[in-house]
């Protein structure tokens, strides 16, 4: 396995990938394994253009029109999970390469995640403790087609945990 940060800030992300020697194929080649069943999508590989000039500007006019909105999703969101009650089963946040880690890496931050002193919690030990009893139960149900990138997901989850100080 290895770890890398792509574009982002590696303080925000790790991304735990198997690197694999796959070969290009067309968008509609990739689309017809997909559907057939024959590969999973971490299987398959197209090449992608850069974003054309009129991409960027849609892309652009869509951040104008619901930036604002998405932060204030993204505060609501934070607020309620940082005022819930406290669980013995704690928060755990997931997010899958690509569309999730967007979401994922503004969430964390506004909840004071990164670079940021270990949350004041008293038993945070406590917390990491039972992070791993629940080990065993996501073994067993995996949130994925691979149980494997799962767990690695997992560890290094605990990993990042275990680093906040």
């Amino acid at each position: 396995m290895t770890t890398f940060s792509g574009s982002y800030d590696p303080v925000d992300v790790s991304f735990l990938l198997t690197p694999l020697d796959l070969p290009l194929m067309s968008v509609a080649e990739k689309e017809a394994l997909l559907r057939s069943g024959k590969r999973h999508y971490s299987e398959v590989l197209s090449a992608e253009a850069p974003p054309s000039a009129a991409y960027l500007a849609a892309f652009q006019a869509a951040l104008e029109c619901n930036g604002a909105r998405l932060a204030g999703d993204i505060k609501s969101l934070a607020a309620a999970l940082a005022e819930r009650p406290a669980s013995e089963a704690g928060l755990a946040l997931v997010s899958f390469a690509r569309a999730g880690t967007p979401i994922g890496v503004l969430l964390l931050r506004e909840l004071g995640y990164g670079e940021v002193e270990r949350p004041a919690d008293p038993d945070w030990n406590t917390q990491l403790a039972i992070f791993d009893k629940l080990g065993p139960l996501v073994a067993r149900y995996p949130l994925a087609d691979r149980r494997s990138d799962v767990m690695a997901a997992r560890a290094m989850l605990r990993e990042r945990l275990a680093r906040i100080e």
